[in-house]
C-alpha cells in the first residue's frame, strides 16, 4: 500500500507475490533505458512494524535480496518456488496447509523464469556481467527442473504436489490428473509459452492443445472442465470447491487469462488466433461476433464470460451447453482491475508490434493480412 496505507500490510501472500517488483522493474528499464535507476537509493521497512528505516540500499540492492529471499523458497532438492497460498488463480488456493509447501505452480515457475532472464539481461547491458551470469545459471537450473517436474507426455502440468520422502511429484491438472477431473491449464500452457521455457516444437503442440481442449466459443478457458462442486466442501482447492457462484475464476473464461491466451498464439506465428482473441473480448464487437453473447454494456470492459447456468449443479451437469454454444454467455464484472490496459497492450504492442526495448522504439507488426484495416467489428479504420 502506498503512504500513508503503508501499514495495512500481511504477512502472509500469494506465491507469485515475490516475482511482481523483478517484473516491474525489468518493464521500467527495458521501456526507458534508464539503467542508472538501479543505483537508486531505497530504504527498507522493518519487519516489527512495517515502518521505513533510516537506512537505504540501491534498487539493484534490493533486487538481489528479493531474488535471495525467492531461492529460499525453493523446494528441497529442486529450484522450483513453492506455491505458498496460491498463484493467479484466486479460485485455487489448497485447502492442506501442507501442500503450501510442497506444491509448486507451473505458471509461477515460468513467469519468474522469464523475469530471471530479463533482469540477467539488463544486468548485462548495464555492464553488471557477473550479477547477469548468476541469474542465468539459476534460470538455467529452473528451466531443468521444470522440464523434469511438470511436462509429462508432451503436457505442461498445472501443478506438481512432491513428497518429503522424494520421488517423481503427482501432477494436478494434467491427463493423468485422477484427483480434480482437470486435464489442461490454460495460465501453465500460455506462460510457459510466453516465457520461453518450451521448445518451437513444444510450443506448437501446447498452442495445438490450447485450441483442442480449452477454446470454447466465447474465448480460451482457464481447465477443460470445471471442479467438482459438492455443496461446499473443500477438499483440494478452497474456492473453486466451495464458491457457489459460477462466474469469473469458477465459470472459467476469464478475459485476462483469455488475452494471454492471444498473446501466446501471436507468439506462435498464429496472428489470426490473436486476432480472433481481441475480437471476442471486446464489448463493442462480442455481441456481433457470438450469437448466445447476452445483451451488455458496450464501453466497460468485463472480467469474464459467464456461461448463465442458474447454479454450479447445472454447469456440471449440462457444461457440453458451454462447448457448443448453446447457453448464453453473460459480461462479468465490469471495468476490472488492469484489464482494459492489458487489452490495450495487446493492441498495441503485440498485434501492431510497436514496443520499447532499452529505450529504443521497435516495430514488429503480426496482425494478419486481413486485418491490416482494422474494420473489424467494434474497430475503426486506420488512419
Amino acid at each position: 500500500m502506498l503512504e500513508p496505507y503503508s501499514a495495512i500490510q500481511d504477512r502472509e501472500a500469494h506465491g507469485d507475490i515475490v516475482v511482481w517488483p523483478l517484473k516491474a522493474l525489468c518493464d521500467y528499464v527495458e521501456a526507458t533505458g534508464d539503467f542508472a535507476f538501479l543505483d537508486e537509493p531505497i530504504v527498507w521497512r522493518r519487519d516489527d512494524n512495517f515502518e521505513t528505516t533510516v537506512h537505504a540500499d540501491t534498487v539493484a540492492a534490493h533486487a538481489a535480496k528479493l531474488i535471495a529471499a525467492i531461492r529460499q523458497r525453493f523446494i528441497p532438492g529442486t529450484h522450483l518456488i513453492r506455491y505458498g497460498n496460491g498463484d493467479w488463480n484466486d479460485s485455487l488456493q489448497p485447502v492442506d496447509p501442507a501442500k503450501r509447501d510442497w506444491l509448486t505452480s507451473s505458471w509461477t515457475v515460468a513467469l519468474l523464469y522469464q523475469q530471471l532472464r530479463r533482469y540477467a539481461e539488463i544486468l548485462r547491458v548495464a555492464g553488471r556481467a557477473a550479477a547477469a551470469r548468476e541469474h542465468d545459471a539459476l534460470a538455467a537450473a529452473m528451466k531443468k527442473d521444470f522440464a523434469r517436474a511438470f511436462v509429462r507426455d508432451g503436457v505442461v502440468a498445472g501443478y506438481a504436489t512432491f513428497s518429503p520422502a522424494g520421488g517423481q511429484p503427482e501432477l494436478l491438472l494434467h491427463p493423468s490428473d485422477r484427483i480434480t477431473g482437470a486435464s489442461f491449464s490454460l495460465i501453465s500452457l500460455t506462460q510457459a509459452i510466453l516465457g520461453g521455457l518450451l521448445t518451437p516444437a513444444q510450443a506448437r503442440r501446447a498452442a495445438s492443445q490450447m485450441t483442442k481442449h480449452l477454446l470454447l466459443p466465447d474465448g480460451a478457458h482457464l481447465m477443460d472442465k470445471p471442479l467438482a462442486y459438492r455443496g461446499g466442501p473443500e477438499t483440494i482447492f478452497r474456492r473453486g470447491e466451495s464458491a457457489a457462484y459460477f462466474g469469473r475464476e469458477i465459470g472459467l473464461m476469464y478475459v485476462h487469462a483469455h488475452l494471454r491466451y492471444g498473446e501466446a498464439m501471436g507468439a506462435v506465428g498464429d496472428s489470426q488466433a490473436q486476432w480472433d482473441a481481441l475480437v471476442v473480448a471486446n464489448p463493442i464487437a462480442v455481441t456481433e461476433t457470438l450469437a448466445h453473447a447476452a445483451l451488455r454494456q458496450r464501453n466497460a470492459y468485463f472480467s469474464s464470460s459467464d456461461a448463465a447456468f442458474r447454479d454450479r449443479y447445472e454447469a456440471s451437469a449440462n457444461w457440453g451447453l458451454a462447448k457448443t454454444g448453446e447457453i448464453a454467455v453473460e459480461g462479468g464484472w465490469r471495468i476490472f482491475s488492469s484489464g482494459p490496459g492489458l487489452y490495450v497492450s495487446l493492441v498495441v504492442q503485440h498485434a501492431l508490434g510497436a514496443k520499447r526495448r532499452f529505450g529504443k522504439r521497435i516495430v514488429r507488426r503480426s496482425l494478419p493480412a486481413a486485418h491490416k484495416g482494422l474494420r473489424l467489428a467494434g474497430f475503426p479504420p486506420a488512419r
